[in-house]
């Protein structure tokens, strides 16, 4: 059985076949979507004499671990522990037995796990979660540990179709899996896949255009 070994809070380089370096889909949402919970979470951390980019970093690891167990799962494969702490295994393992409750009652076909795209077209990458068939639906799956599927997620999955649609890959339905970290219930958002682009791609491509036109500006600083 193959043995996965989760990456430690990487993140990927995107690079058209020019050689330019392209900015990725989290990086371009993260620049012009404001994030008030982030604030208020950062300054409980502060109360808290914590330091705000290492608990940044380990939860993000515990997203990795997270998404390792279910790629395992996926994939028939093992995950591979080495390097995480025990509470970081624990909580992973909470979101993650919440995924198992989700999936108890379909028929799920993995396609692509973990894939990197890059568009040449709009110029920007992405690494979906999964593309999965769902009860013989081609689903774009992507799964998070935050305290509600936001607007954000929303536009990160409508940017992976574009990503998807570059590639002649046309999925039947989208969907969001929220499973919290302290074990509580999953939250899950479906739509169909013409129905989220109807609903979010236009906002993508404002958003996409938005941070190009701020990249400019902070260019001439």
């Amino acid at each position: 059985m193959e043995t996965l070994k989760p990456f430690f809070s990487t993140h990927p380089i995107y690079i058209l076949h020019s050689g330019e370096v392209v900015p990725s889909v989290t990086q371009i949402i993260g620049a012009v979507i404001a994030k008030p919970e982030l604030i208020k979470w950062a300054n409980q951390l502060g109360l808290k004499n914590k330091n705000v980019d290492e608990e940044k970093k380990a939860t993000q690891d515990i997203g990795k671990l997270l998404h390792a167990y279910i790629e395992a799962d996926l994939e028939g494969a093992v995950v591979d522990e080495e390097g995480y702490t025990q509470e970081q295994i624990n909580l992973a393992k909470k979101s993650f037995n919440q995924y198992l409750i989700w999936k108890r009652d379909k028929q799920i076909k993995t396609i692509k796990i973990e894939y990197m795209m890059i568009s040449e077209k709009y110029k920007y990458g992405g690494t979906l979660d999964a593309l999965l068939e769902i009860n013989d639906e081609l689903t774009l799956l992507d799964w998070k540990t935050s305290n509600s599927i936001s607007l954000d997620y929303k536009l990160q999955l409508a940017a992976y179709l574009y990503l998807l649609q570059e590639q002649n890959i046309i999925p039947n339905k989208v969907g969001l899996l929220r499973v919290p970290k302290d074990g509580s219930n999953f939250e899950y958002y479906e739509a169909r896949a013409d129905e989220h682009i109807k609903n979010y791609g236009e906002a993508w491509i404002k958003a996409l255009d938005w941070y190009r036109a701020l990249s400019k500006l902070y260019q001439k600083v």
